[in-house]
This record gives structure tokens, C-alpha cells and sequence, in this order.
């Protein structure tokens, strides 16, 4: 099937592209219309992103997303009344890379000093280039340190912090688990 190899030629060789996926439920309390408003604004906010730092040549460092889908409505098949709890799943497809760098600062072979001045340099030059084109990255962590098999640092998840909420409840930690203490968004259960 050609559909997964682009230019592909009856002699060119099959080749695979590694994806990664990054998934948020987004909701809103209001009702279908604001839920629309807000994916609308993080639509334009994610492709004014990929504008921004798409060329590897200006931004070596980043890795923005590729492509992004906006699931169904949970709401029934009729217009939902307004203040009515809705919410719509949002996929974030980006390239897969070898590790990050909470998994590559726990596993063996440890990081020797000169690794670590070398990923520590790259970040700063990341950030730097980020901070030039006028975009903070709003959630950086070890998770979203992205590092190749030979220690290249691409900073991910830019532009993800417009999904993700700007107030908490003060009452129920499971907000602030789930977005804050998973990995990478995904659904964290504690008893």
C-alpha cells in the first residue's frame, strides 16, 4: 500500500515512520459553542506554532507537531442546550523519538559529565530559539526533553499548554494528577 510512503516509487523501499500520539479530552462545562470557541483558538495557536518553528535549519531543537485531529462530540446526535457538560477528544501527532530525558537520566549506561554539559547546552539553545520567536513553552520537563540515540536534544509538546487548564478545582486533586504528576497526559488512577 503507497498510501504510507510518500513519493514512493514501484523500485523505492518500504520504510517506516515511528509516531507519537498525544492525547487530551477537552471539555467544557458551557456547553458545545465555547468548547468550539476553545478548540478553534488552540487550532490557530498550534498551526501559527508549526509556522513559527518548523524549519529544523532555525530551530534545530524543537519538534513541533505534524498533524492534529479533533475527535467527535461526546454530546448526543441533537444540538446540546447550553451549560450542558461536553467534551472532545484532541490528537497530537508529532515524530517519535528515542527517549526522554527522565528515561535516559534513569537507565544504564549512566550519563557521563561531558553528555550532560553537551544535552544541557542544546537545551539552553532551545530555549533561546524558543524565546526568540516570542513562544514560551509554558510546561517543560524532563518528559518533554526529547533525546535521539546520539543524545540530540528536540524539545516537544510546544503549544500543548493551551488544552490544558487554567484553573484547578481546590477540592479534587484528580485534575491536577492528571495533567501534572501522569506522564505525558495519560490517566493516572491513586486510591
Amino acid at each position: 500500500n503507497n498510501s504510507f510512503r510518500p513519493n514512493a516509487t514501484p523500485n523505492s523501499r518500504p520504510f517506516t515512520i515511528e509516531l507519537a500520539c498525544k492525547a487530551f479530552i477537552v471539555r467544557s462545562e458551557e456547553g458545545e459553542t465555547p468548547l468550539r470557541l476553545t478548540l478553534t483558538e488552540g487550532d490557530a495557536e498550534l498551526k501559527r506554532l508549526r509556522s513559527l518553528l518548523s524549519d529544523p535549519a532555525v530551530h534545530p531543537h524543537v519538534l513541533s507537531y505534524a498533524r492534529w485531529v479533533v475527535g467527535q462530540s461526546s454530546s448526543p446526535n441533537p444540538p446540546t442546550p447550553v451549560n450542558t457538560p461536553v467534551a472532545r477528544p484532541v490528537y497530537l501527532l508529532r515524530q517519535h523519538a528515542h527517549a526522554s530525558l527522565s528515561d535516559r537520566l534513569m537507565s544504564r549506561p549512566f550519563l557521563t559529565l561531558i553528555e550532560k554539559n553537551w544535552i544541557t547546552y542544546q537545551l539552553l539553545k532551545a530555549v533561546q530559539s524558543l524565546h526568540d520567536v516570542g513562544v514560551c513553552h509554558g510546561h517543560l520537563t524532563t518528559e518533554n526533553v526529547l533525546l535521539t540515540s546520539w543524545n540530540w536534544v528536540l524539545i516537544s509538546d510546544v503549544g500543548c499548554q493551551h488544552y490544558k487548564p487554567v484553573v484547578l478545582p481546590d477540592d479534587d486533586p484528580r485534575e491536577w494528577i492528571h495533567w501534572f504528576e501522569g506522564r505525558g497526559g495519560e490517566d493516572v488512577s491513586r486510591e
